[in-house]
């Protein structure tokens, strides 16, 4: 991650606040991730990236199939992209 990244993906978030030091590895699984409906934007040195996103697996044990719109902020710096916000939200199975 860039420094000074924030990741505000909503299931992680969720269980982070919901379990303090909780190792995501540990209690998720994925079995299926799919991305499309690419599109890019560039203001200058700093692009907005927003796809679709699908995603299934375990978490805790239970079963999950979600759709989530994801955005990716990233900003050029010393010569390569950095990625300075994640945000997923989910959305009605399409």
């Amino acid at each position: 991650m860039a420094e000074g990244q924030i990741d505000t993906t909503c299931i992680r978030q969720v269980e982070w606040q919901a379990h303090p030091g909780l190792d995501m590895a540990t209690v998720a699984t994925r079995k299926t991730y799919a991305i499309s409906e690419p599109r890019v934007r560039l203001y200058g040195n700093v692009a907005v990236v927003t796809t679709l996103v699908k995603t299934s697996g375990t978490l805790q044990g239970k079963p999950f199939n979600v759709s989530e719109r994801q955005t990716d902020v990233l900003h050029w710096q010393h010569g390569a992209w950095k990625v300075v916000l994640a945000h997923e939200t989910k959305i009605a199975p399409l």
